[in-house]
């Protein structure tokens, strides 16, 4: 007896995407889908379509209005392709997942092959970034009233300037919250202008809606405000503490915490900003630098990662990030005799950081994930799959990821199921 594959929930979001599809115009038809197939494309019956679809209108998920499209950004977009079959294959090994898969263009995969990988890492991270741009102004993810945390870095940078780029959203009394303070991060290349850090973000992100949006900015960099360097570890302690009760994820959590949150993910590695931070002398005898008070731990957690990283068929760093909240990654045949030691490092990284907490993030209901190059498969992995054993894994929604990433993931799948 043939079994069929598993089934996602019939959630808000897949009655978003199965409305968005029905009503998704073919160019070479000249016609609207029918409902046979978008029942095919989502293996459901008929009727189950046409009833999510009409919940969806009747529950205001989605509304048809018309649009005045931005023509200077329209070849850009139409440059954003998807992956169906690495998203299938994801699927199949993670049926949990929902994940978009990108193709960069070719052009930008050629630049890959000429050795510039910096600049194809920031390009991959730009189409990323206007994918989601995308299918934000189209109406998903978004409801009413949200409240909605934005992380720092190139990804989400990426997404609310390709935002900028398009009519003004109709959002209605949302409120935007940043999830970490500075830590002045760039892009990898150099072709950016600024530090791309959540406070910006939430900004920029303000400018695209049509209605006023609220801000909850953090104003300081992550380990807070700048002391001298000859402030004793206690007095920089108390200073912390007093700060993060201030900040956007001290004690006014619980009227901040998001409903949804947009985060860039990333590992300890080439481009990092605190990897880049302690590979660099001058910032490191900068003692006014903001990040002078995790120099320790962060050199301890690079001499590890360095001596227990792998590369290959697939990469492999033992420590992720999100929203600048570092956290573990178990080696693929599960075995790491410093695991305690680089455990007992990030806890004490992450303990002076204002930034929000992995408690916290896995309170959000709904959580965006955006990551490209092969570099960063291991930690979008792990926050899918918690093989780390979080008390509380994390809601994530969606995968906005590049190819290699996907094939990275299906890399590691295959060699942790080799290794039992």
């Amino acid at each position: 007896m043939k079994t069929r594959r598993a089934r996602k929930p019939l959630t808000d979001t897949v009655k978003i995407e199965m409305a968005l599809e029905r009503f998704t115009y073919d160019q070479t038809k000249k016609r609207f889908k029918r409902l046979s197939e978008v029942a095919r494309a989502f293996d459901r019956d008929a009727a189950i379509v046409a009833k999510a679809t009409s919940d969806a209108f009747d529950k205001g998920l989605v509304e048809i209005r018309k649009v005045e499209r931005n023509k200077d950004v329209e070849p850009f977009q139409q440059a954003v392709k998807r992956n169906d079959e690495l998203e299938q294959r994801l699927r199949d090994r993670l049926p949990s997942i929902n994940v978009r898969v990108i193709d960069p263009p070719g052009e930008v995969a050629v630049s890959s092959a000429n050795s510039d990988s910096r600049k194809y890492s920031d390009d991959v991270h730009m189409y990323l970034g206007a994918a989601l741009a995308k299918d934000l102004y189209d109406g998903l993810y978004v409801n009413q009233n949200d409240m909605i945390g934005l992380g720092s870095g190139r990804s989400v940078f990426y997404t609310v300037e390709s935002l900028r780029h398009h009519p003004k959203l109709n959002w209605t009394g949302v409120k935007l919250v940043s999830l970490s303070g500075h830590v002045n991060a760039t892009d990898y290349s150099g072709q950016i202008n600024g530090g791309l850090d959540a406070d910006l973000h939430v900004n920029l992100l303000a400018l695209c809606i049509r209605q006023r949006a609220k801000q909850v900015l953090f104003g300081c960099p992550i380990t807070g405000h700048n002391l001298p360097a000859k402030a004793s570890k206690k007095t920089m302690i108390d200073r912390l503490e007093e700060e993060k009760k201030r900040s956007p994820v001290g004690l006014k959590w619980k009227e901040n915490r998001c409903k949804l949150a947009i985060c860039g993910v990333g590992s300890f590695t080439t481009g990092h900003r605190f990897y880049e931070f302690i590979h660099n002398r001058a910032e490191i005898e900068d003692r006014d630098n903001e990040l002078i008070p995790i120099v320790e731990e962060l050199q301890t957690i690079n001499s590890l990662c360095r001596a227990n990283s792998i590369h290959g068929e697939f990469d492999y760093i033992p420590v992720g990030d999100i929203c600048n909240h570092l956290f573990f990654i178990p080696h693929p045949n599960g075995a790491m005799p410093v695991e305690q030691k680089l455990r007992a490092a990030i806890q004490s990284v992450n303990k002076k950081l204002l930034n929000v907490s992995w408690e916290q993030f896995s309170q959000v209901d709904r959580i965006i994930v955006l990551s490209g190059t092969k570099r960063k498969a291991a930690a979008v992995l792990e926050l899918v799959q918690n093989r780390a054993r979080q008390p509380r894994p994390l809601k994530v929604q969606m995968l906005y990821i590049d190819a290699e990433t996907a094939n990275g993931m299906l890399a590691l799948l295959k060699a942790q199921r080799d290794n039992g």
